[in-house]
């Protein structure tokens, strides 16, 4: 994933289990394609819609994915 407005990265626990954490810091709407599962997440900070493998975040919104 990559973008100058979109951060993202992928974090592993000791025993394994991987989350992919991604964050819009535009001032506008931004659609990602998202490698993987995206079926599963986590936790949303403002405004987030999954449709297929894309996440649409909106303004300045962040999401996590158990993957």
């Amino acid at each position: 994933i990559s973008g100058s407005t979109i951060l993202s990265w992928y974090m592993t626990s000791s025993d394994g289990q991987k989350v992919l954490v991604v964050h819009n810091v535009a001032s506008s709407a931004k659609t990602v394609d998202v490698p993987g599962d995206i079926s599963k997440p986590i936790a949303v900070l403002g405004s987030a819609a999954v449709k297929g493998g894309q996440v649409i975040l909106e303004a300045n919104s962040s999401v996590v994915f158990l993957q």
